[in-house]
């Protein structure tokens, strides 16, 4: 009775079909602004709650650009700064065009840079928190080692 119960609640909080393919477009969204500005070797993935399709409503959706160039720390500082940047001229660039903001499928708001030992930046893509760090190796083998346990569990 009370596995029946918990999976009924698991159910009811799961994210909907919807609520996954719009974190996956608002993670497009990001790749698309970002394509430009950074290397063509840089790649940008999904990691997190929103991969184990864990998150609850309110989770940020966490984004991860990981490099092989990018060796030391001060890289990783100018990337998020040209990830800052990049963000900003989106937020302009639809300002721009009438002097006011033009309807879009995604809009970034609240861009802020996070000064913590792990350092990212933080904004709000159509009210979905994002977050995203540089070359985060111990989030990707964390993301590894929970699809593998999911695997050999079941």
């Amino acid at each position: 009775q009370l596995e029946l119960e918990v999976d009924k609640l698991l159910e009811f909080i799961k994210p909907s079909n919807l609520a996954n393919i719009v974190r996956s477009k608002a993670a497009d969204f990001i790749r698309n602004v970002l394509r430009d500005k950074l290397s063509q070797q840089a790649v940008i993935v999904e990691c997190g709650s929103t991969c184990l399709r864990t998150y609850l409503a309110d989770s940020d959706l966490d984004l991860i650009l990981i490099t092989n160039n990018s060796t030391i720390l001060h890289d990783d500082k100018q990337l998020l700064i040209t990830i800052f940047t990049a963000l900003c001229e989106e937020i302009y660039k639809k300002d721009s065009v009438s002097g006011y903001a033009t309807p879009a499928q995604f809009t970034i708001r609240n861009i802020d840079f996070i000064n913590a030992r792990t350092k990212l930046i933080n904004c709000l893509v159509n009210n979905i928190g994002v977050d995203i760090t540089v070359n985060q190796a111990t989030a990707i083998s964390s993301l590894i080692f929970l699809e593998e346990a999911d695997k050999l569990i079941g």
